[in-house]
């Protein structure tokens, strides 16, 4: 995703085909690409200059005007009072009070704003202003430049004085401007997740190295927790990992009632992806854009995805991502559960329904929306960062209005639309986090055996297995800490390749819920100087047995 230019495919030098793209000589898409930094790329059209929208929306529904004169702004989010705290691109926090824009910015960071890079991700600790603190994730300027992600002490509608804390300083970025990613959202466990673009390096987002490329996951003092997938302390691995394998999640959501994570991709020459959230997931950047052509059990594949091109219909960024789950349902039933995307040039905003996996047109016609968010009492924000302003979306309660799914088709049944009690005051209630499959609980019963077959080279692995378990993975390596592999399980079982003969190896388990893994002890054992082919076991009825066995 860029700003000003579309930023794709395959990792040949991003850098060098963003710049052909926008020379109409060479490509003659080009002139579509230039009405994308028309409307924005340039700030003296991104306020005033842009006539007040009128978004189309279905029927039944409208919208206000929340605030206007913000400038390149990115995100926001809301405190539990009412305000609404706005990232702009260049370095100002701005604050929204009232239904206005207060004149004196909360902060204003020195940032390098290039292209993608600038002030791009903000949040509010979940106990604010109890705990009065407000996150924001920026680049700093230097050669090379980094990202960083800081927290300041609220005191009142400004930050106190030097009160910047420093948590996180990223990975160095390479001369490309592009994949910054940038959003931060806290969880229902109390983690702070981050979102990180693999910096033009399609290569960053496989390494378990580096955090370009990746959804991170920090305690709110900037900590790691020791139940982060990759987590391996002293070891190589970029312990800060949650998720890989991502190349722009510039934004993600987080479902209020179940906890569940939807994670937006912006892509390159293939579909825009929303991803199913998971402890130690890999999404397949740079192999696949959008489901992989030849199915790889390794890999996780979009929920859904969208085509990008000037065509009708389709868009070139996806951005903006909030679960409609109100404590006060004011939409029409049918909307509960849905997540709401938009794309920064399609100019649109549209629901996936997870249930019926369908996707239906919501809002057209407004100028790059860049984030959303629905508020207690049922309303749908979104920033529109070409004109510079937020919007509020409601719903006007009139009789018998079906929306028209307009992407995958469902069944032929006329959705019942339940009246719903006009909402006149925005509630103080904090949405309660109930989660229904035990998300945030840590896998329990890991009970790693001991008893490796030494004459043919197989350990049989067995632990308690628990519901919550997303999936389990083995790191195998030699005593001495040397040819390490991390095994992801795959149908309950796994075949390595050859074990070295006469080598002395260990292992250890790690099994993964949603957003929690935990390890087993180090388990050490012999293989023969002569190893014979094993043939891996198959599952117990209530214990999980795999194998690690010498390849055929």
């Amino acid at each position: 995703m860029g700003w000003g230019t579309l930023s794709r495919r395959r990792p040949r030098n991003e850098t060098r085909e963003k710049e052909l793209a926008l020379h109409p000589k060479v490509n003659p898409l080009a002139s579509w690409f230039v009405g994308i930094v028309v409307v924005i790329g340039l700030p003296v059209l991104l306020n005033a200059a842009l006539p007040v929208q009128a978004a189309t929306l279905p029927t039944g529904f409208s919208e206000t005007r929340v605030v206007q004169g913000l400038t390149l702004p990115t995100a926001f989010a809301f405190a539990p009072d009412g305000r609404i705290f706005v990232a702009e691109q260049r370095g100002p926090v701005r604050v929204v009070k009232g239904g206005a824009l207060l004149p004196t910015p909360f902060t204003t960071l020195t940032v390098d704003s290039t292209a993608e890079r600038g002030l791009v991700g903000i949040a509010l600790h979940p106990d604010f202003p109890t705990t009065p603190y407000v996150y924001v994730y920026y680049t700093v300027p230097g050669d090379p430049a980094h990202n960083r992600i800081s927290r300041f002490t609220a005191n009142g509608d400004v930050a106190a004085p030097n009160s910047e804390e420093i948590l996180v300083d990223l990975d160095d970025l390479g001369s490309p401007l592009i994949h910054n990613g940038g959003a931060i959202h806290f969880g229902p466990d109390g983690n702070l997740y981050v979102g990180v673009g693999d910096a033009g390096n399609s290569q960053n987002a496989q390494a378990l190295t580096k955090r370009l490329g990746k959804i991170l996951r920090y305690d709110p003092n900037g900590g790691i927790p020791d139940t982060n997938p990759f987590y391996d302390g002293a070891g190589p691995n970029a312990d800060a990992i949650w998720a890989y394998g991502l190349r722009n999640p510039f934004t993600f959501a987080f479902q209020p009632d179940t906890g569940r994570v939807f994670i937006n991709d912006v892509e390159w020459g293939g579909p825009e992806e929303i991803n199913d959230g998971v402890a130690g997931a890999n999404y397949g950047w740079p192999m696949c854009e959008g489901p992989c052509a030849s199915p790889d059990p390794d890999l996780s594949d979009p929920i859904f995805s969208y085509p990008h091109g000037p065509l009708s219909g389709n868009g070139c960024a996806i951005v903006g991502g909030a679960f409609y789950n109100p404590p006060f349902q004011q939409f029409p039933h049918e909307y509960r559960g849905g997540y709401f995307f938009g794309d920064l040039c399609g100019n649109w905003i549209r629901r996936y329904d997870p249930g019926s996996d369908s996707v239906f047109e919501f809002a057209s016609g407004i100028p790059a929306p860049v984030d959303l968010h629905v508020s207690p009492d049922g309303s749908l924000y979104y920033l529109a960062r070409g004109s510079g302003q937020i919007w509020r979306v409601t719903y006007d309660n009139p009789p018998g209005s079906t929306p028209t799914p307009t992407i995958t088709p469902t069944a032929s049944q006329t959705p019942t639309i339940t009246q719903t009690p006009t909402i006149t005051q925005t509630p103080t209630i904090t949405p309660t986090f109930t989660p229904t499959t035990c998300p945030v609980s840590k896998p329990t019963g890991l009970k790693p055996v001991e008893g490796a077959v030494s004459k043919n080279a197989r350990v049989r692995l067995k632990w308690g297995y628990d519901v919550c378990v997303e999936f389990y993975r083995i790191k195998l390596q030699k005593q001495d800490g040397s040819a390490r592999q991390n095994l992801k399980l795959t149908a309950l079982k796994y075949r390595t390749d050859a074990l070295e003969p006469g080598g002395l190896y260990q292992y250890r388990i790690i099994a993964c819920s949603t957003f929690d893994c935990e390890r087993s002890k180090w388990i050490r054992f012999a293989v023969s100087a002569t190893p014979k082919t094993a043939t891996p076991t198959t599952v117990a009825t209530s214990n999980l047995i795999a194998t690690l066995a010498p390849a055929p």
